[in-house]
């Protein structure tokens, strides 16, 4: 037998540049930890009685043996991904090529997972990892759950919390602000003149109409009244044909006690002393048109408040948009093809909800489940009057009415039927954000 070269020999010095490196896979024995350079190596190590004894010992606990090499793996995989990326988003694959650089580490094929993939997926399921699939492969985040950064989150959710709690204080503080913005301007436009229609305000009170020669009309409430001493001559009265556009009746404080109207009013009010029927239409016309706009202006001074539900809606809005919209009761499509005409364009109730995105759907018809992904389902849009769940949206997980459908936009018009918000009118909610009840 002969004896192994010692550590400065060339023979050792040959033997270790040529082990320097990589080596192939297929020529590794896992459990003598033992790589051959040739298949010559390898087979001469398989039919060695080392190799046989080994075996023999893995033969009579396997289980033993694969649970400490994918510990073994885990530990250093988990190592290097905390030490070398952090918390930072990377690419699975990229990290196991760094890890398998390393001579001596422990190969996947002796470990409980087959592939990289599943072993990505087993991280996410345990919470090791933040586990996400793009078009560029798996994506992994480390989690750290070390004390310092346990700590470290802790502090900097109680500074976001104090900087949410200012920011709703200052929007407490703006809203109060426009509310009393909003007073104060109804307060002065309800201090301006207002105007109103010639009535009488009492039944004694007399209402006399005189007309003066010369084609002037003038108006007086009750000649007797100390009130209206002013009087009115054929000088101070111009005729119609020479009174300016911007020049009032000499007698108009007699028949309106209030503040001088605006010219649009004052023009039609000679035109309502006159018997003619039409004149006094387009009187009460004018006075109607001045009161619609005064409404309008009454509509105008909501827009702040409009403004601010109209935001909290966009943030409920925000919140309660998701990517996963199955929920337990509702009436939904089979919309696979592949299924077979036994499923496609079916009808089914969701049964179950499993890993938010896969659904358990009994069949109306047969009475057979399927498990089935969202993709292939569509939700189902009941007669006018039926219940419906909101699935997606501001109003998320509330029941409600259909109260309307609008074809052309792809939308309805529902009634909440449940909860805080219970008899609010929503519009143009999509027909993808709601699903027939199972009654």
């Amino acid at each position: 037998m002969s004896k192994k070269p010692g550590f400065l020999t060339p023979k050792a010095i040959s033997n270790r540049i040529k082990s320097k490196g990589l080596q192939k896979l297929r020529w590794f024995c896992q459990m003598c930890q033992k790589q051959c350079r040739d298949e010559n190596g390898f087979k001469c190590h398989m039919m060695s009685e080392a190799h046989q004894r080994q075996m023999l010992l893995v033969a009579e606990n396997p289980g033993m043996y694969i649970g400490g090499f994918s510990d073994q793996f885990l530990k250093d995989f988990m190592w290097l991904l905390s030490r070398s990326y952090g918390t930072r988003r990377v690419s699975a694959n990229e990290v196991y090529q760094v890890y398998i650089k390393d001579k001596n580490h422990s190969h996947m094929n002796a470990t409980r997972w087959e592939t990289l993939t599943g072993f990505v997926c087993w991280l996410g399921k345990t919470g090791l990892c933040e586990v996400e699939h793009t078009e560029k492969g798996w994506f992994i985040k480390y989690i750290d759950r070390s004390p310092e950064a346990m700590e470290r989150e802790a502090a900097s959710a109680k500074k976001d919390k104090m900087e949410k709690d200012d920011d709703e204080r200052a929007r407490k503080v703006i809203d109060q602000q426009i509310a009393r913005a909003l007073a104060t301007k109804g307060e002065q436009e309800d201090e301006g003149p207002t105007y109103t229609e010639l009535q009488r305000t009492s039944e004694e009170e007399k209402v006399v109409f005189s007309l003066k020669p010369g084609g002037a009309s003038a108006a007086t409430v009750d000649p007797t009244d100390p009130t209206n001493s002013r009087g009115s001559s054929p000088q101070d009265e111009p005729s119609p044909t020479s009174t300016p556009s911007n020049q009032l009746p000499g007698n108009s404080e007699g028949f309106i006690k209030s503040k001088p109207p605006p010219l649009t009013v004052v023009q039609s009010l000679p035109n309502a002393l006159k018997s003619s029927k039409p004149s006094t239409t387009s009187g009460r016309e004018s006075v109607s048109s001045h009161k619609s706009s005064k409404n309008a202006g009454q509509k105008r001074k909501l827009t702040a408040l409009d403004e601010i539900r109209l935001r909290e809606e966009e943030h409920k809005e925000k919140r309660n948009r998701r990517d996963n919209w199955i929920t337990e009761g509702i009436v939904v499509k089979v919309v696979h093809s592949k299924l077979g005409e036994r499923f496609y364009k079916k009808k089914g109730v969701v049964s179950g909800v499993k890993e938010e995105f896969s659904a358990v759907v009994e069949m109306l018809e047969t009475g057979d489940k399927i498990r089935i992904d969202q993709a292939h389902l569509e939700t189902v849009i009941p007669a006018i009057g039926k219940s419906v769940q909101v699935v997606n949206g501001a109003y998320r997980g509330h029941r409600a009415i259909l109260e309307a459908l609008d074809t052309k936009n792809f939308c309805v018009t529902i009634q909440i039927d449940q909860g805080p918000a219970r008899g609010r009118i929503v519009e143009r909610v999509p027909y993808e954000d709601i699903s027939k009840l199972h009654s």
